[in-house]
């Protein structure tokens, strides 16, 4: 709601993905916006959510503490190049550097919400280079490094008193060299 109160108060559209599970919910947000500026993509095939970003100015994550909006559109948004204004929540608080590849608002920070919002909105050099750096970000997160890094997380509580070690197989299936990890 947050979101959708600061869009309305800066004249802004706003553009509302995701899943249509709370009806009530997103009608009362309709409800209060007179403006007609209001687009919504509920449960949408991946083509038009591919087309939801590349109509977005800035792609715009306000969770709550201990509540994440969901790590598919913050990634999504950075791969399509929506520079984005978020909270320290999940996966943001562990990629986003703020002004740097993106904007952190502290939690239940709506003038700062507002403020990030309007500031990036105006500052067309600010979202090219969160644009750029996001990018940068977004683009060393393959499955295969992820599960990479999940196993060095995990090796240690797993397995606290039996060290990693990393081994370098080539071999000619046009992929190499791999890395395995041995615990």
């Amino acid at each position: 709601k947050e979101v959708a109160r600061a869009s309305r108060e800066l004249g802004y559209e706003l553009l509302v993905m995701g899943r249509n599970d709370k009806p009530d919910y997103w009608n009362e947000i309709q409800e209060e916006d007179r403006t007609n500026m209001f687009m919504a993509y509920f449960d949408c095939p991946d083509e038009s959510r591919l087309d939801a970003f590349h109509e977005m100015t800035i792609y715009v994550g306000f969770s709550g503490d201990n509540h994440e909006e969901g790590t598919m559109p913050l990634l999504e948004a950075m791969a399509s190049g929506v520079p984005v204004v978020t909270t320290p929540s999940g996966i943001a608080a562990d990629i986003i550097e703020d002004q740097k590849n993106g904007l952190v608002v502290d939690f239940g920070d709506y003038e700062g919400l507002k403020s990030q919002i309007k500031r990036l909105m105006e500052d067309a050099e600010l979202r090219e280079h969160l644009r750029q750096e996001a990018w940068n970000t977004v683009k060393n997160l393959s499955m295969e490094r992820m599960g990479l890094e999940y196993g060095r997380l995990y090796a240690p509580l797993l397995h606290p008193s039996e060290p990693m070690v990393s081994v370098i197989i080539p071999f000619s299936d046009g992929q190499w060299p791999r890395v395995v990890d041995i615990v």
